[in-house]
């Protein structure tokens, strides 16, 4: 499905991926409103990765005091 009106956001997000692959680290926050599509751009980002394992993690309101939940989240299927 293709993102219309999204082509900074994807630029982004591919720059960070290919800082990635050059083993160069960074960060990108993506907030909004629900339903802005927040979540259609990372999975748009993380298809257009090919070759790199991708990691994700969700924020629950209700895990917001527990340290560490996002990371665990993260993590966790990288364990197995």
């Amino acid at each position: 499905m293709p993102l219309y009106g999204r082509d900074a956001e994807r630029a982004a997000l591919g720059a960070l991926a290919e800082a990635a692959r050059e083993s160069r680290s960074g960060v990108l926050i993506i907030r909004g409103a629900p339903g802005t599509g927040k979540s259609a751009l990372l999975d748009d980002g993380a298809a257009g990765s090919p070759g790199m394992r991708v990691l994700r993690a969700t924020g629950i309101q209700g895990e917001a005091e527990l340290a560490f939940a996002g990371l665990h989240q993260l993590v966790w299927p990288a364990a197995r």
